[in-house]
């Protein structure tokens, strides 16, 4: 069950508005833009995945002394994060 609100809008509120209708969407809010009360199209939030961010500091928890089978996949867990 889809539980998001919609709201609807006019095609002139879309365009007058389109920056904090941006913003909105951003926060999960759902538009559907209307025509001559025909909806038209709606503007959604896209799906994102979240990337942790890291510093230098944390390249120092990873061991480079020494042969290690799992570096290259463990350097780019830490870059990456896959």
């Amino acid at each position: 069950m889809n539980t998001k609100s919609v709201k609807q809008i006019g095609m002139r509120e879309f365009l007058r508005n389109m920056k904090d209708i941006k913003n909105s969407v951003l926060q999960g809010q759902e538009f559907e833009v209307l025509d001559h009360a025909t909806p038209v199209f709606r503007v959604v939030p896209t799906p994102t995945t979240t990337h942790q961010k890291y510093a230098f500091a944390d390249l120092s928890k990873l061991q480079f002394n020494g042969v290690s089978q799992t570096l290259a996949r463990d350097v780019n867990e830490l870059v990456y994060g896959k």
